[in-house]
């Protein structure tokens, strides 16, 4: 018997997890080609799961600060990582105070691309003033895919990782 749902992401979290594999060697061996691939995928995967409408923030304005990517509307913004270290939570937050990113966004969710996500800091406090700081991994993904009420949309995103992924994969 199969089940569509757990199939689809099941699908997704393997992409997921390969695409992360893909990227992180590519980054140790300074092919940062991979990397900006990384920020369209995820705006066109969570866009086709969540019905966002995420853009590229670092089109509008080179080297963002905080985010990669945003949807307005919704107030939420995301940073795509595969860094693996609770720094890049401290780091991505002082940035988005810095640069007062609570003013465009309520949600700022740092989107480790790996199977486990690192811890927030000791002594870690959501900024005053906004964005509230999310993390999320591949595996808190697949949990959230398993409760989300459109299967639909879980096909369509299992569909945009396989597009894309065979984009990279091509010589």
């Amino acid at each position: 018997m199969s089940l569509p749902r757990l199939d689809h992401a099941t699908h997704i979290a393997d992409r997921l997890n390969e695409l992360a594999g893909m990227v992180k060697t590519r980054s140790r061996a300074s092919l940062t080609d991979a990397n900006r691939l990384l920020e369209t995928i995820a705006a066109r995967f969570f866009n086709s799961l969540f019905g966002w409408n995420l853009m590229n923030l670092n089109t509008e304005q080179a080297n963002y600060p905080a985010a990669d990517l945003g949807d307005r509307r919704r107030r939420i913004a995301i940073q795509v990582t595969n860094e693996d270290s609770s720094e890049k939570i401290k780091h991505t937050t002082s940035k988005a105070v810095e640069h007062q990113l609570g003013t465009d966004f309520d949600r700022l969710i740092i989107f480790f691309l790996l199977p486990r996500k690192p811890r927030f800091p000791s002594k870690f406090s959501q900024p005053t003033g906004g964005p509230t700081i999310e993390t999320w991994d591949i595996a808190e993904l697949l949990k959230q895919l398993q409760d989300l009420p459109d299967i639909e949309a879980i096909a369509r995103a299992a569909k945009v990782l396989d597009e894309e992924m065979g984009k990279i994969s091509a010589p």
